[in-house]
């Protein structure tokens, strides 16, 4: 998977989690995971910054 910004969303239900990076110099959007929110297994925002890419330039 090539770089891009770790997203989320929720919906279609307020318990649903959508993890997603898109890919602007692919103009590419690609599902990382679907989580329920209302699990403790669901990823929280450390994890998800753990998990950004290191973008470099300007």
């Amino acid at each position: 998977m090539a770089g891009g910004k770790v997203s989320f969303i929720l919906g279609p239900w307020r318990w649903m989690l959508i993890v997603y990076r898109y890919d602007g110099s692919l103009n590419e959007v690609t599902i990382v995971t679907l989580q329920d929110g209302r699990s403790s297994r669901a990823p929280t925002s450390d994890v998800l910054d753990a998990r950004k890419p290191e973008v470099s330039g300007g």
